[in-house]
């Protein structure tokens, strides 16, 4: 299990308190989002799920988000995260033995994401109906799976005679005696991955539609344990687009389009040899994953990841419904 981050929690409840200290002027300065998402690491099979992301983002003057210079902002979301948990892997056809596509045995556990941040506006470019605003960022988060035991997968282990068994001793050791398995799973951390950086962000103001939020799009370097196998080991670059869609005319906008990249910024890029492992038989005929003759393999997350999806502020889409039936 990993513990809270006291820092974000911190900086998260201050930034609520301002919220009820002070009502926005925006109704989208602070929104829950509920939506629907593709997450996957590089080489990795992509996964759907569900998400609820809350963001507030608040002037450090009197000023709207629109008008303000300086703000302070935040963003937590409860959903997966790519997680390696090997390297990549060819399954094996149980019925004809032959190979199937090459995959990697990832794994999108429940995960929860905190990252909070200030941007400063540097230029603002201003049309009479589009104001768009270039401003310097500076962020910290911490992510990371809420439980490792979500991640576990069990496969056959290779027969000596096998031609994949020196590659998977080559890669994982040699298996004890007795071994007929082999279970790869998340290690337990003690708190999330860590993660900083400073770049810049666009956004981009409907200002005939003040209720609208606005498109952002922003681009960091730093460093983000997820990405660099839960040690700060080179630049990761970051990028995070925000998109409303319209819906039902001009002033309902409530969808959400979005989209995350990190990538680690290495001048080559890793490349491991892939044994083929046969998937164990599930339970209950299948092997425990504390059976002695299993052999447990441990490995974090060491790939570029990214998502993309859709969502809806369901808030304001309740209050918009509520009116409409009035």
């Amino acid at each position: 299990m990993v513990s809270n981050s006291m820092p974000s929690r911190l900086l998260f409840m201050f930034m609520a308190l301002r919220l009820f200290a002070q009502s926005p002027e925006s109704a989208w300065e602070a929104r829950s989002v509920l939506g629907f998402q593709q997450t996957a690491a590089s080489s990795a099979d992509s996964r759907q799920s569900f998400f609820f992301d809350f963001f507030i983002e608040r002037g450090l003057s009197q000023l709207s988000a629109v008008d303000a210079r300086f703000l302070l902002w935040g963003n937590i979301r409860l959903a997966s995260v790519p997680q390696q948990m090997s390297s990549a892997l060819s399954l094996l056809s149980p019925s004809s033995g032959s190979a199937l596509q090459s995959v990697n045995t990832n794994r999108l556990v429940q995960s929860a994401e905190f990252l909070n941040g200030v941007e400063l506006r540097l230029w603002r470019l201003r049309s009479q109906t589009v104001q768009r605003e270039i401003g310097f960022i500076a962020q910290y988060g911490e992510s990371g799976p809420l439980t490792p035991k979500d991640s576990l997968q069990i496969f056959n282990l290779p027969s000596a005679s096998s031609s994949q068994f020196a590659t998977f001793q080559r890669l994982y050791g040699t298996p004890p005696p007795g071994t007929n398995y082999v279970e790869f799973v998340l290690p337990d951390q003690s708190s999330f991955y860590k993660q900083y950086g400073a770049g810049f962000r666009v956004t981009t103001f409907d200002l005939a539609n003040s209720s609208n939020a606005p498109a952002t799009y922003s681009f960091t370097v730093g460093q983000d344990q997820l990405v660099t196998g839960g040690r700060y080991r080179g630049l990761v670059g970051r990028f995070d687009v925000f998109y409303p869609i319209s819906f039902g005319g001009a002033s309902f906008k409530f969808f959400y389009l979005f989209g995350t990249v990190s990538t680690h910024l290495q001048t080559r890029s890793a490349q491991t040899p892939a044994p083929f492992l046969d998937p164990a038989q599930p339970l209950p005929t299948g092997p425990n994953a504390y059976d002695p003759d299993v052999m447990v393999v441990t490995s974090p997350s060491m790939r570029d990841y990214y998502r993309i999806g859709i969502g809806v502020d369901a808030l304001s889409l309740l209050t918009k419904l509520k009116i409409s039936l009035k």
